[in-house]
């Protein structure tokens, strides 16, 4: 067992630190990754970071996580809010909402249908709706290793920001629409009994120009400190094959910050409510 845990990691940080590129993708698989037990299900993502002397900066991450499951549907919806100011002026501003529906066709099988919209000042884009549906697998390898893989047909439309008084841009507002071959695939390693190793990686090819495409490969470390406390450390590079102008093909991240997973606190109300009856 140990033996595989070693290749999968090898794996994921060979593939990760190979130089890729920034894109457009929003790795909403990590986020939607768990395993839940019916009912509804809430869980919270914030991260800061704030600087002073030579430079005042801070930045703010928000994000979170709704769900409900019954039998074999499952329906989750993220959100999340980026802002970021640099001497009194706002120059990262970022929010995105995805909205995903599941249907376990058996234990390995089921299909999947999602919608997602996204504003990004730093990337320029003003607007990028996107929505598509397909197939994915799902399998235990054991306790320890779990696996996913997701194939979709996606269309999505895309409107670049326009020209500031400071900046002029050739590709002012321009609108682009595209149907893409979204693939997806994650590996969700344990470690330890509060340790764990996400994977996640996308490939988003044009249908008909290959050449064209999205990329991203993110490894995350998930650390839990309390039952409803987890410390995640994370690295992510993507790629985008056809960016606005001004704004470079590779990108890469490193973030972390704290989840706060309701759950638990929710259970011990239900509890609570029904020794009271």
């Amino acid at each position: 067992m140990q033996r595989t845990l070693i290749s999968v990691l090898g794996f994921l940080f060979v593939t990760l630190v190979v130089p890729s590129a920034s894109g457009q993708i929003i790795n909403v698989q990590s986020h939607l990754f768990r395993e839940y037990d019916d009912g509804f299900h809430l869980k919270l993502n914030a991260a800061g970071d704030y600087r002073s002397g030579n430079v005042e900066y801070y930045k703010l991450s928000l994000s979170g996580i709704v769900g409900f499951k019954k039998g074999r549907h499952t329906v989750r919806g993220f959100g999340g809010y980026n802002y970021a100011e640099k001497s009194g002026k706002a120059f990262y501003h970022v929010h995105k909402e995805h909205l995903r529906y599941q249907f376990a066709l058996n234990k390995w099988f089921g299909l999947e249908t999602f919608a997602q919209h996204e504003y990004n000042e730093f990337k320029r884009l003003s607007f990028r709706a996107l929505g598509g549906g397909g197939a994915y697998l799902s399998h235990h390898l054991s306790s320890h290793l779990h696996f996913i893989f997701g194939l979709s047909l996606m269309g999505s439309a895309l409107r670049y920001s326009e020209s500031t008084e400071e900046t002029t841009y050739e590709d002012s507002g321009e609108h682009h629409n595209f149907l893409r071959l979204s693939t997806y695939f994650m590996v969700l390693a344990k470690i330890k009994k509060d340790v764990q190793v996400v994977g996640t990686f996308y490939y988003q090819p044009e249908l008909s120009e290959f050449s064209n495409y999205l990329y991203l490969g993110e490894i995350a470390l998930l650390v839990s400190l309390s039952g409803w406390l987890q410390l995640k450390l994370s690295y992510a590079n993507s790629f985008n094959s056809t960016p606005p102008e001004t704004i470079e093909q590779r990108d890469q991240l490193i973030q972390m910050g704290l989840q706060f997973d309701m759950d638990p606190l929710l259970k011990k109300k239900k509890k609570g409510q029904g020794k009271k009856e």
